[in-house]
């Protein structure tokens, strides 16, 4: 008996982590997918974040030289949540297109069987 109490706890705790999921990715979609410009604006700062790094690493025997200091952890860190922002983004479109055109054959499919009275 115990542990189907455990089991039905559990139970509520995946309800609720996905119930918060579910409303993040809602949120993710209005940020992001309403806007045509949002995967080009996250290219274009993955981008800019690299040349950054480049620049920077490029020039560190000069910036070591003049006293200063580059640490890229902190560039790399944003580039990793850029680009899992960006693989985020195409995946919501992905399944978006992927939903649409599923509920498309299913109608489809429902419509030929009407014809036939089925």
């Amino acid at each position: 008996m115990n542990d189907e109490l455990v089991h039905i706890g559990k139970g509520e705790e995946i309800n609720e982590f996905a119930s918060r999921v579910q409303e993040f990715f809602n949120y993710f979609d209005l940020m992001f997918l309403i806007d045509g410009n949002s995967e080009q604006l996250l290219s274009d700062t993955l981008k800019s974040l690299k040349d950054k790094i480049n620049r920077n690493e490029s020039a560190l025997p000069l910036i070591i030289a003049m006293g200063g200091h580059y640490e890229s952890g902190i560039d790399r860190a944003k580039i990793d949540e850029v680009e899992s922002l960006l693989n985020l983004l195409k995946a919501r479109k992905k399944l978006r297109v992927e939903t649409q055109t599923s509920y498309e054959k299913q109608k489809n499919n429902l419509e030929l069987l009407s014809l036939f009275g089925i």
